[in-house]
């Protein structure tokens, strides 16, 4: 699936932009919030000659047919700079209507004067205080007369032609009504956003003309809504981004306490989980664009989930902005309300986040709760539809069947195999794999890798299934360390090393940790001294995952104690199996021993085996720490899937869990983030792809799936009350799934990196905040000062 937007949209949105920022600022939009004007009317015509009202408009009834893509960039930029134009209510929904529903004569007739921009259109809905449904349509056609009132129309007060939601005499309808005639009064009503024009519109006695279907009006209410919500999406995003960036500038221009308040960890971690939401959000906006463009059946599904991710996104970058701003963001003054009305104002409209959390899960369930699928979109060509052809033959051949029924009743952190010896067939399927082509998919071919694009590489690990479980021995190896290798290792030690790395014939690990740094890398001290041709290292590490299976590992030491901290390190690979290396397990809280003490006394190790130049060991560790966020973030478990198994059978006041409210809206929130995280690994997948380096953005992935599982976890074991203690897996529910994920998912969120490590560095590698206040900055490692480990 393609997650980015031709080089064609690019130019349309940045031409967009560039107009925009020329004529729609925020003192042009000021002047509408002030109620000088009813709306940017010098704007929407400067829009009109760019040929945008078009965009998705077929070019025999007058538009440009550039595409939905560069149509879903147009309202990003839109919602950038909160444009007080009725861009949404003509285009996404009247224009989008006509195009869906329209006859040729309605067609031939209405496109071509609203894609000039000649016409501005209202989508006529809510007549109640309350949420739309179809029973509560009151306004109702007979014949071709419409009579009734709809008490909030976004644009009404403004159109000229409205498309009206009312009672036909089969059923609920919709109408087209041209507010040029007689038959209809519009009056201006005060809202929470002034920059939007809204209006009560009666109908009395109005000529109206049928829309599509009579009796069909509701289907094609959500089938305009689903379309609209791509868009809508996008306009969400564009806000949010100007939210976050104006809370980063002003945090970094405002002093408190003799230093930029963007310094203080506090604002930091609120301004990095603005950034992880929209993230997550624009991710999922950008997969519905690639659904809505191509017509997929998914949409519905696809625009849900982008709609409640950009609302919750866009929800909080506002009302944090103003936090970040303080007093200062609740005065008329500072433009910190702009975004904080329009988010909440848009977010109600095409129904709010409780109807559309509410439409995701029941497209979830529709599709038989398979959450799973948020995990890999579905084939974009044939070449795609033929490979996975080919991995399921494959698998059906070579797969360890035996083991399935087993490993399908595993809990989270022990892989259930039947009692056969977890390592063994461990490496005896990542040996199989090997020899199929099918270990470190988009590894180079010579290192023992198939060279598979990312979309190959992400509908092997779709098909693997539940046989990926037998590969968290390797995750390690083949997602850090042989990245590593491939970067700083020799061409002979890349074609020594890689292949059996990938073959799962030699097991690495990782040894960075130490229990006098902790979440401080750059403090380690396990010393590497110079002796001839080898080095010879003394010191001890922590937290080593496998170390107790592993052959290789990749090492971090201090070789210059004189120099800062960051620039006396040196990265090494180590034989496990040395004389002097010492792995002892670690009981854990959840009973495993999947973590290490490993001990260093006296161990050479040859310079030959050095990556990267003496004391650049840190530039190295980058490259691994980057690579581990990804692969950690990109393969953690969520419990996403075991939690909506359980919502669909557990049973809470006589109905099942999954009807309740709030249920449903946890639900839909665990759903649109496990869908970011898949798409921001898609993402990231391709940029790898293209020569470049995992950066410090892939940290959220981590992040926001250690989190989810901790809370998800909590709250599954609260719906089932207090016999949830137990843990026994012949009583519990689901083997003790959850109890086993609530045991072992603190790990989570400390092992590569603490959950405030990474919102750190988040704010500071990504958003540009100040670094925090250190007290060994430009001193010598061996001056300074050490506590208690």
């Amino acid at each position: 699936m393609n997650l980015d937007f031709s080089e064609d949209d690019k130019v349309i949105q940045e031409q967009v932009d560039k107009y925009l920022s020329n004529n729609s600022g925020i003192e042009e939009v000021r002047s509408v919030l002030d109620g000088e004007k009813p709306y940017s009317a010098d704007v929407w015509r400067g829009m009109a000659e760019m040929g945008l009202m078009g965009i998705n408009v077929p070019a025999e009834y007058g538009g440009v047919e550039t595409g939905y893509k560069s149509l879903c960039l147009v309202a990003q930029s839109l919602g950038k700079h909160a444009a007080a134009i009725p861009f949404s209510s003509t285009v996404y929904l009247v224009t989008e209507a006509l195009v869906q529903f329209g006859s040729e004569e309605q067609k031939s007739h209405w496109l071509p004067k609203l894609a000039s921009g000649e016409l501005i259109g209202a989508f006529a809905v809510a007549e109640t205080l309350e949420q739309v449904t179809v029973s509560s349509i009151s306004c109702s056609v007979s014949g071709d007369v419409l009579n009734g009132t709809k008490l909030a129309v976004a644009d009404g007060g403004i159109a000229d032609i409205a498309i009206v939601l009312a009672k036909g005499e089969a059923g609920p309808a919709m109408f087209i009504v041209e507010l040029s005639d007689n038959g209809f009064e519009r009056k201006n009503v005060s809202t929470i956003d002034p920059a939007k024009n809204t209006a009560t519109v009666t109908f009395n006695n109005a000529k109206a003309e049928l829309l599509g279907v009579d009796g069909q009006g509701w289907d094609q209410l959500q089938q305009v809504y689903d379309r609209a919500a791509v868009l809508f999406a996008f306009e969400q995003i564009g806000g949010a981004q100007s939210a976050l960036d104006m809370a980063v500038e002003y945090a970094k221009e405002r002093y408190a306490f003799g230093r930029p308040i963007g310094s203080f960890q506090a604002l930091k971690h609120i301004m990095a989980d603005m950034y992880t939401a929209l993230r997550l959000a624009e991710s999922n906006c950008f997969e519905a664009a690639e659904v809505l463009a191509t017509g997929s059946a998914d949409l519905p599904l696809v625009a849900a989930t982008a709609r409640v991710s950009a609302t919750k996104a866009y929800q909080l970058c506002t009302k944090d902005n103003i936090q970040v701003h303080g007093g200062m963001g609740f005065t008329w003054e500072f433009d910190c309300h702009i975004y904080y009305r329009r988010s909440n104002y848009q977010t109600l409209e095409l129904g709010g986040l409780s109807v559309w959390e509410g439409k995701l899960v029941d497209l979830i369930a529709a599709q038989g709760g398979d959450v799973d699928s948020a995990a890999v979109p579905n084939d974009s060509s044939p070449e795609d539809s033929a490979f996975r052809k080919e991995v399921r033959a494959w698998l059906a051949e070579n797969a360890p069947t035996h083991l399935a029924p087993h490993l399908k009743k595993s809990v989270f952190g022990k892989a259930n195999t039947g009692g056969e010896d977890i390592v063994e067939v461990s490496k005896a399927w990542q040996r199989k794999k090997a020899e199929g082509g099918w270990a470190a998919m988009m590894w180079p071919q010579e290192y023992g890798g198939r060279g598979a694009t990312p979309m190959q590489s992400i509908i092997w690990g779709q098909e693997e299934g539940v046989y990926s479980q037998l590969s968290g021995l390797f995750i390690i190896g083949l997602g850090m360390c042989g990245p590593t290798m491939i970067a700083y290792a020799s061409e002979g030690q890349k074609k020594r090393y890689l292949p059996k790395l990938a073959s799962g014939e030699e097991v690495w690990c990782q040894l960075f940790s130490e229990p006098g740094s902790g979440s401080d890398l750059a403090g380690l001290r396990t010393k590497a001294v110079k002796d001839g041709d080898e080095w010879v290292v003394n010191g001890q590490k922590i937290w080593t995952s496998g170390a107790q299976h592993s052959d290789y590992g990749i090492l971090i030491t201090r070789t210059d104690p004189t120099v800062a901290k960051h620039k006396g390190l040196t990265m090494f690979f180590v034989d496990m199996r040395s004389a002097g290396v010492d792995v002892r397990p670690i009981k854990q809280i959840n009973g495993g021993s999947s973590f290490n003490e490993v001990y260093f006394e006296d161990v050479r190790i040859p310079d030959a085996q050095r990556l990267g130049e003496v004391g650049d060991g840190w530039r190295v560790a980058l490259t691994t720490l980057m690579n581990e966020r990804m692969a950690i973030g990109g393969l953690m478990p969520t419990g996403l899937a075991d939690f909506m198994e359980l919502v669909n059978t557990l049973i809470l006041e006589n109905d099942k869990a999954i009807a309740r409210p709030d249920v449903k809206a946890r639900l839909a929130d665990y759903y649109s983030k496990v869908s970011g995280l898949k798409n921001a690994g898609i993402r990231s997948i391709n940029l790898v792809a293209k020569g470049g380096m995992p950066g410090p953005e892939n940290s959220i992935s981590k992040l926001v799936a250690g989190e989810l599982m901790q809370d998800l976890t909590k709250y599954a074991m609260d719906m089932q009350g207090f016999a949830a203690v137990i843990d026994d897996a012949d009583i519990a529910e689901g083997g003790a799934r959850f109890q086993a994920m609530l045991m072992r998912s603190p790990a989570l969120r400390i092992e590569g990196g603490t959950d405030q490590i990474l919102r750190n560095i988040i704010s500071e590698r990504v958003l540009g905040l100040p670094e925090e206040m250190r007290a060994d900055k430009g001193l010598a490692f061996n001056d300074i000062p050490t506590g208690r480990g």
